[in-house]
């Protein structure tokens, strides 16, 4: 009798510590899902703004050069501006909640503001250097997005948040 209560514990025991090792298993296999995740979720962002700051300038160059040359308001490109820079806000919001950086932050909103000023200038071949500037900003974003989060990424272990 005494060796089949030793048996009974042990194999109990077995269980208890198979069922514990597995349960801490899968709660890492799942902390490592929902980062993954994230830092999925992080680089589509970043991916989705420069491509809707190009956009944005775009518009807002073709707007200011019509007016330039012809002298009057375009409503079809003022209609393809207003849509292009909604689409940069939205890429910009979503960056915002995803990404923790104040320095992609702060970069993402001084290239709206950037693009924005297009409409002030008044001479043509200013406009085409400004949007030439816009152009290799755009490009500077890109590189400090992807220094930035990839440090960020390295240094926390993927959660996104600066420690």
């Amino acid at each position: 009798m005494g060796d089949q209560v030793v048996v009974l514990i042990g194999t109990l025991a077995g269980a208890a510590l198979g069922y514990l090792f597995q349960s801490l298993s899968t709660a890492r296999q799942r902390r490592y899902e929902v980062a993954d995740r994230a830092r999925r979720e992080r680089l589509e962002a970043a991916a989705a703004l420069p491509a809707a700051l190009v956009a944005y300038r775009h518009a807002q160059i073709a707007r200011r050069m019509n007016r330039l040359t012809s002298g009057e308001r375009s409503e079809p490109l003022s209609r393809e501006v207003r849509a292009a820079r909604a689409q940069a806000w939205s890429a910009l919001y979503q960056l915002d909640l995803l990404v923790d950086d104040d320095q992609v932050q702060g970069a993402a909103y001084a290239l709206m503001n950037q693009i924005r000023a297009l409409k002030e200038i008044s001479d043509p071949a200013r406009l085409d250097e400004a949007g030439t500037e816009v152009h290799w900003a755009i490009q500077e974003f890109i590189k400090l997005a992807r220094t930035r989060l990839a440090f960020v990424e390295a240094r926390t272990g993927g959660s996104g948040r600066r420690g």
